[in-house]
């Protein structure tokens, strides 16, 4: 079918959600699973951790415990939750974080060598 044909008629202003219609694709089912409540809950956390890192604002570590639970295979967590440690003065706690950060798959060679180097500080 042609798009033309589609939407056709009436109009609709900009960034509004088309109506619902038979045409529409459902939702994946994915997003009604706890893997994806987890994942949205993680990818808050770990904006609202790295704005507090970037802004240097006082971090409660505690907060943030959350994200290696939520996303226990990701490095990220685990490197993010070791900068919280690392900016509240927790270095030995930050290290074992970035100990665990290691043993997972970091696509990037100059993330994993910020880590390292974060060990030998």
């Amino acid at each position: 079918m042609i798009l033309k044909e589609i939407f056709k008629g009436e109009t609709f202003a900009p960034h509004t959600v088309y109506p619902q219609t038979q045409r529409n694709i459902p939702a994946d089912p994915f997003v009604q699973t706890q893997a994806y409540k987890n994942y949205e809950q993680y990818r808050q956390l770990e904006q609202q951790l790295t704005e507090q890192l970037r802004e240097k604002a006082l971090v409660q570590p505690t907060d943030y415990r959350s994200l290696t639970s939520l996303n226990p295979d990701y490095w990220k967590a685990y490197y993010l939750l070791g900068e919280a440690y690392w900016a509240n003065g927790q270095y030995e706690e930050a290290k074992e974080q970035y100990k665990i950060a290691l043993t997972k798959e970091i696509p990037y060679t100059i993330e994993r060598e910020k880590i390292e180097k974060r060990l030998k500080d």
